[in-house]
């Protein structure tokens, strides 16, 4: 499988010229919450071993937000249990990028808070 191949929930991909670009899209501030950080770790793993992608451009779908961070919503019922483990694994994800030989490059293209940022 390609990384265009993959139809993620909360991402839309399209590969143009070698570069992957990856859109969030999770209305109406893109967010994050769980299932989206697994869609996105996911995205990473699958643009490694796609040799017709050599760079890859992180950008917004969403009007006027990159991202807002962990959705608040998602956590403020759960125990803190669940919010350090989806913190952790939060971490684990930008290590993954962090770590992926090809180049990764964030268009941030709207308002961008709290976790968004890393």
């Amino acid at each position: 499988m390609g990384l265009k191949e993959l139809s993620p929930k909360y991402f839309k991909i399209e590969v143009e010229d070698n570069v992957g670009i990856i859109k969030l899209n999770r209305p109406p501030a893109n967010a994050h919450n769980l299932e989206m950080l697994r869609e996105l770790d996911n995205i990473i793993v699958e643009a490694r071993f796609d040799d017709s992608v050599k760079a890859l451009l992180v950008t917004s779908n969403v009007p006027r937000f990159f991202s807002a961070g962990f959705d608040i919503n998602e956590i403020k019922e759960k125990p803190p249990e669940y919010i350090g483990l989806s913190s952790q694994f939060s971490k684990e994800v930008m290590l993954r990028m962090m770590s992926t030989k090809k180049l990764i490059i964030a268009s941030i293209n709207g308002h961008c808070m709290d976790g968004g940022l890393e």
